[in-house]
């Protein structure tokens, strides 16, 4: 009995904890590959949006709101774009490419805003780290947004066909939505699949740990207790 025991609270031990170590280690990849995907569709999105900022500028120059209408549509055609919009400086959208909430005010306290309007002074520069936010859109779908300051640049406070003066440092903002929802489904899929061969890997160590523990400790002593030694000669 002590010798079954024995072999089972060693496969027991060494089982439980090399199935704490794949719970770790499971973890540690799929978060690694959840931050590792998240950044590099922050950075899609930010270089996106800073591309759009460059090519609406020339079209706002000549004071042509439909061509910017046009690239904002054209950008929201692109795989998992779920929304493009531009907001002036007070905060109310006027263009996006969701005809409903055009003329809307955002408010400045929402989780796009709240970044640069902690103050009664809003931030010059933010960080391209912190330009983006994550958020649940009403549907339950995850997107990544990613907003861009549209600055007053000499070419728009010279142009004959606005009025922003020199002072004004902040004409609008473009905010780009991008769904995750590829990536959720690619996260699930590979956690799925790591869950698998982890419990697979923990199922093949336990029974090649049983096989070892049975022959190298199990064996030993049951023989040694079946077989005990014989008792030694007294001298006469």
């Amino acid at each position: 009995m002590g010798a079954r025991s024995l072999k089972f609270k060693v496969t027991l031990f060494v089982t439980v904890a090399l199935s704490a170590a794949m719970v770790a280690f499971t973890l540690a990849v799929v978060q690694y590959q959840r931050t590792a995907l998240l950044d590099e569709a922050a950075a899609h999105v930010t270089r996106l949006s800073e591309v759009i900022t460059q090519s609406t500028r020339f079209a706002m120059l000549q004071n042509q709101p439909a061509y910017v209408d046009r690239i904002i549509q054209d950008v929201a055609g692109l795989e998992s774009i779920a929304r493009v919009r531009i907001m002036n400086k007070e905060g109310r959208i006027i263009h996006s490419t969701d005809a409903l909430e055009l003329g809307r005010t955002v408010d400045r306290k929402a989780e796009g805003c709240f970044l640069c309007h902690q103050s009664e002074k809003p931030l010059a520069q933010v960080p391209r780290s912190e330009r983006w936010r994550i958020y649940t859109s009403p549907d339950g779908g995850r997107l990544l947004a990613s907003m861009e300051v549209v600055r007053n640049e000499r070419s728009c406070y010279t142009a004959a066909c606005h009025a922003h003066k020199k002072e004004q440092s902040v004409l609008g903002v473009l905010d780009i939505a991008y769904s995750l929802k590829d990536i959720d489904r690619t996260v699930r899929r590979n956690t799925l699949n790591v869950v698998g061969f982890a419990v697979g890997f923990v199922l093949i160590a336990a029974f090649a740990l049983g096989v070892l523990v049975h022959r190298l400790v199990y064996v030993p002593l049951r023989t040694g207790i079946d077989c005990p030694r014989s008792p030694r000669p007294s001298i006469p």
